[in-house]
């Protein structure tokens, strides 16, 4: 008998264990605001954005057809995973992030993976000039495959303008993620205008950076 109750006993408090173990709302709430409030980067207007081998776009650039403001649990960006057909070459690292920036003054960069509720990298940026191109300096390890956007920052919706075109035929990659989760899904037919910069692209000997 004593056996027994010893035997609930553990399973009472392995279990309690697990429930505590989870990330409460609070927890997660100061995890996003630690995220979304640093580091900060100074933002760049661009006069023009650069074609080198080494950014990846999939946006054919102005005008934007929509412009998309995110709310505080959502982001918008694309899945980066591939260029013109060819795979990008992983691991790699982001340089430069640009975006046509909406009408909001301040934004926070992300990379994160494509899937998961893994945590990946992100920079505030701002304040920025609005309905043009702006990029910041990073410096982002991606081991793979990952979602990069803009969300929320300090209470101001992030707003970034979204293509339903595609450049050198490359489809669609924009997606809306949730930002304590996964890719909420896909946003069919669209594209996000912002691009990343860096050595992600095969093959690495021809890599070209004209960074502004």
């Amino acid at each position: 008998m004593l056996g027994r109750i010893a035997r609930v006993s553990i399973a009472c408090l392995l279990t309690a264990g697990g429930i505590y173990a989870q990330p409460t709302d609070a927890e997660r709430r100061a995890r996003r605001d630690e995220l979304r409030d640093g580091p900060r980067r100074e933002v760049h207007k661009l006069s023009q954005v650069p074609d080198g081998t080494g950014t990846v776009r999939y946006d054919p650039g102005v005008p934007a057809d929509a412009m998309l403001n995110a709310p505080t649990t959502y982001g918008f960006g694309n899945l980066f995973d591939t260029r013109s057909g060819s795979p990008l070459s992983f691991p790699g690292t982001v340089t430069f992030v640009s975006w046509y920036h909406g009408t909001l003054p301040t934004a926070a960069v992300f990379i994160f993976p494509p899937g998961g509720t893994t945590f990946g990298l992100a920079y505030s940026a701002g304040p920025a000039p609005p309905l043009t191109f702006v990029g910041i300096n990073v410096a982002l390890s991606v081991p793979g495959a990952f979602v990069g956007g803009l969300f929320v920052y300090s209470g101001s919706f992030a707003s970034v303008g979204v293509r339903s075109a595609t450049t050198n035929a490359q489809g669609f990659h924009g997606v809306q993620r949730l930002f304590n989760g996964g890719v909420s899904n896909t946003l069919p037919g669209q594209n996000v205008m912002i691009r990343v910069s860096g050595n992600v692209i095969i093959p690495v000997e021809l890599l070209e950076f004209e960074v502004e």
